[in-house]
């Protein structure tokens, strides 16, 4: 019985770690495609053949990301919905109308704003994205970030905070005029960033939208250069 159970723990244990250097090699694959990549455009048709996660293989469509470059504000949730996996665009369906109406309410429109997610396939089930599937997608994301250039970051919900920003400034946001400033590093320096809890939530939860609508005044206060806030001590 002892044999029998040391198989089946080594039988177990086995295929994990085979699978963590596999993980690796996708990781710094992703890395080095992401960081070769020069336009959106070229980001997007290296991201839409990526082999290290296979969340692509299940998915409708790569939502890669909408929008213009060097925006007002780049929006950055978790991962693409079911009318996003449709319909290919980012922040879609109900979702997408309240995050439509939200940034009417602050004078943006989609036509200022670059919209994407932290992965580009809509996971099975709409179940949140494993750690496995963020960090080799991850180096795409920040790359875009890069390469979109956005004044200000509306980092959507606590896996694209937990993602995107450092230990120092993961911490949950203030509340009311005290909003903390967090900074996104990348290569071309910091980009302020603001946290929010996503469209989907709200629609959920109504009750806190009013808590949203406090961060969206801070968005707007930055854009015009008025003071308000407070810079967090990570940034």
């Amino acid at each position: 019985a002892q044999t029998t159970t040391r198989q089946t723990a080594a039988s177990l244990s086995a295929p994990q770690t085979a699978q963590a250097p596999k993980q690796e090699t996708a990781i710094r694959d992703a890395m080095r495609i992401a960081a070769a990549c020069n336009s959106l455009e070229m980001l997007d048709r290296e991201l839409g053949a990526l082999e290290g996660c296979d969340l692509r293989k299940r998915a409708t469509r790569t939502v890669c990301g909408d929008g213009p470059v060097n925006p007002e504000v780049m929006v950055v949730g978790k991962a693409p919905g079911r009318e996003d996996d449709l319909t290919g665009v980012a922040f879609s369906g109900p979702a997408g109308t309240l995050l439509d109406n939200m940034l009417a309410a602050i004078s943006l429109d989609r036509s200022q704003v670059y919209l994407a997610h932290l992965v580009p396939w809509r996971p099975p089930g709409g179940r949140d994205p494993a750690p496995q599937e963020i960090a080799v997608c991850r180096p795409f994301l920040e790359r875009r970030i890069e390469l979109v250039a956005p004044r200000i970051l509306l980092v959507m919900g606590s896996l694209a905070r937990t993602t995107l920003l450092d230990d120092a400034q993961k911490g949950a946001p203030g509340k009311d005029e005290n909003l903390p400033v967090h900074a996104v590093h990348t290569s071309n320096g910091d980009v302020r960033a603001m946290c929010m809890m996503p469209p989907d939530f709200l629609l959920r939860q109504p009750a806190q939208k009013k808590a949203a609508w406090q961060v969206l005044k801070q968005v707007r206060r930055l854009l015009d250069g008025k003071p308000g806030g407070t810079k967090h001590s990570g940034a």
